[in-house]
């Protein structure tokens, strides 16, 4: 249907290779939840199970590699062919075996979602949920679940864990990582960047458990925009009724199982006599996530409290950390840059001379990001840009006030505002640009005197090889149109 890759397979006879002893089809799924356990992949499994034109393989966790089946009984376990406007999903958290497969599909049109959460709370329910033999007795074999019935859990013997693995005075944990201070500084980032490095960024999409709790409408929103799903969701308000996978009790532990919102706690687990996690051990964590936490805030848009860092963070931030510090860190934060354009969140840092800030409000439906050049803005000439994206894509961009609103010359210190606005159209997947200019002073920024200016040669490198960097069309009405599709027309039906 268009949105999926589908395949067809044969098994042949390791003797006799023109004799078939299975043939089979199968499409692989268009949106796979991945990443990490305890990060209400659950959750967002079912939100997107819930979607009207959602089918699976019935199976949340349908990972080949976490399994005892054949290759054979996995293709054979999902959609053999898919309806048009029919959508597969899946679950599987295993990271590495997604990409396995992927490379095995030969690249998939497979969407990838990954989900961040606050590291603390993230490992308080990690040690809650599962037990880990011999430090716990009659531990199952099948699913690893604790038993509150069986097994204790402790927020003073948990504090004594985190102190210990730090002053060295280890103590038996029923944790598989022994070291979650040194885990802490890359957990979530090693995730993203691994899925990065094999997966194309506009192929993914980086969201907050803390917001899928709370918005789980902005987080549809989200979604919707990046996958191309509708943004209305039929069943969302029957999603935000009940919470998943909550380990309130052995009774409610499972990707379906529920309990209602009314009753959630979160953080409160039975095994732990429903008794919070010490203050103390919070700020220990907090302290050994900081670095991890600015690029989990970042990347995601859920503004995580790191360490000393208050308030919304930026790409400078994280170019102060020692990690991106190198040729190497150079190439992960220019990836990371093209993350957040495509998605329409912030791309630039701080100067200076000239400060910008961007926000996004997926609340309404447009994302609108804020550009202001707070260090000149008094002066006559400089400029306060404003620019509102309609996602998905193709992007229609309202520049207001280019030139202050009095008269003035567009100057070339407004150069960066422009070049945050060429940014987003740079990294845009459609063919079709087109721009909606409410002052005409925009056209002195392209006129020939200014051609020297970054902003210009940037706007030329957006044009069509064929034509000239003066050659578009002006509207009566201040539209400015060009074409960038493979047959080079002028698409007016768009406007």
């Amino acid at each position: 249907n268009g949105l999926h890759s589908c395949y067809e397979y044969k098994v042949i006879d390791n003797q006799l290779l023109d004799k078939i002893t299975h043939y089979g089809t199968f499409c692989y799924p268009a949106i796979i939840v991945t990443g990490t356990r305890k990060c209400s992949t659950s959750a967002m499994y079912n939100l997107l199970l819930k979607y009207p034109q959602a089918t699976s393989s019935g199976i949340k966790e349908n990972c080949l590699f976490l399994g005892d089946r054949s290759i054979i009984q996995y293709f054979d376990s999902m959609p053999r062919n898919v309806e048009i406007g029919e959508v597969v999903m899946d679950g599987c958290v295993d990271l590495e075996g997604n990409i396995k497969m992927r490379k095995m599909l030969r690249n998939p049109n497979t969407f990838y979602i990954l989900l961040v959460r606050n590291f603390a709370d993230w490992l308080w329910s990690v040690y809650n949920f599962w037990c880990q033999a011999p430090y716990d007795k009659e531990c199952s074999l099948i699913d690893h679940w604790v038993n509150p019935d069986i097994h204790i859990r402790s927020n003073v013997i948990f504090h004594e864990i985190i102190e210990g693995s730090i002053n060295g005075t280890y103590i038996a944990s029923p944790m598989l990582i022994k070291k979650p201070c040194m885990k802490a500084s890359t957990i979530f980032r090693a995730y993203i960047e691994t899925l990065w490095g094999n997966v194309p960024v506009e192929n993914t999409l980086i969201l907050s458990s803390e917001d899928l709790d709370i918005h789980p409408d902005i987080v549809w929103k989200k979604v919707s925009q990046a996958v191309g799903l509708s943004s209305q969701h039929p069943l969302l308000e029957e999603f935000d009724k009940v919470r998943y996978n909550t380990q309130a009790d052995l009774n409610s532990k499972g990707e379906y199982k529920t309990v209602p919102t009314q009753e959630y706690k979160p953080g409160l687990y039975a095994v732990s006599k429903f008794q919070p996690m010490l203050n103390s051990t919070r700020a220990i964590l907090d302290k050994c996530w900081k670095e991890d936490c600015m690029f989990a805030s970042i990347v995601s848009g859920h503004r995580y409290s790191c360490g000393d860092k208050e308030g919304e963070l930026t790409m400078q931030d994280l170019r102060s950390l020692k990690d991106f510090n190198s040729d190497e860190g150079a190439r992960k934060l220019k990836i990371l840059r093209k993350y957040l354009s495509r998605n329409g969140m912030e791309t630039h840092s701080k100067s200076n001379h000239s400060n910008s800030v961007a926000f996004v409000d997926l609340k309404s439906n447009e994302c609108k990001v804020n550009f202001e050049n707070h260090g000149e803005r008094s002066k006559p000439g400089t400029a306060s840009l404003s620019l509102s994206l309609s996602l998905p894509l193709p992007l229609s961009v309202a520049l207001d006030e280019v030139s202050g609103g009095n008269g003035g010359e567009v100057k070339e210190s407004n150069s960066e505002l422009v070049d945050a606005l060429l940014l987003q159209l740079e990294h845009s997947n459609e063919a079709l640009r087109l721009f909606m200019v409410e002052n005409k002073r925009l056209k002195d920024l392209l006129a020939a005197k200014s051609a020297t200016t970054a902003a210009v040669k940037n706007f030329r490198r957006l044009l069509p090889a064929k034509r000239s960097p003066t050659d578009y069309v002006y509207l009566p009405n201040g539209i400015l149109l060009l074409s960038q599709s493979t047959e080079d027309r002028l698409y007016t039906s768009n406007l």
